[in-house]
């Protein structure tokens, strides 16, 4: 019996500590000015970790390092890439500008055809939908 509680515990434990290493996979609130404060503070945090401006990094790096910055803020990169590309053009705020200014930072100097070694399809047309709305 104490055996199986024994084996229980350290499955579970295993269990704590793989939901621990997940990223999440909430939407950055749109439109919000408290969500771009928390992304400033994860971007000003995570940046410091570098001896380099992060719009120094080549673009796979530049992806790596806003996605670190979401998940320290407790938000998704992609699903928030998606949200916004739905966004109603008729309630975009100038926080929504500012927050695409930070997704759209792995993109910047990189050409359509370029852009298909960091995004997956469904982000590539999220940014042109963005691209045509914002």
């Amino acid at each position: 019996m104490i055996k199986i509680l024994q084996i229980c515990l350290g499955l579970l434990l295993i269990l704590i500590s793989a939901c621990d290493k997940q990223k999440p996979t909430k939407v950055a609130p749109l439109g919000v000015k408290q969500s771009l404060e928390i992304l400033a503070d994860s971007y000003r945090k995570v940046s410091a970790q570098y001896p380099i401006a992060p719009t120094s990094f080549n673009p796979k790096a530049k992806r790596e390092f806003v996605e670190q910055v979401f998940v320290n803020a407790g938000y998704h990169y992609s699903n928030t890439l998606i949200a916004l590309s739905r966004i109603d053009p008729n309630e975009i705020t100038q926080y929504h500008r500012d927050i695409k200014q930070l997704l759209f930072l792995p993109k910047v100097g990189l050409s359509e055809e370029d852009s298909k070694d960091i995004y997956n399809e469904s982000e590539r047309n999220a940014i042109r939908e963005i691209e045509r709305k914002i």
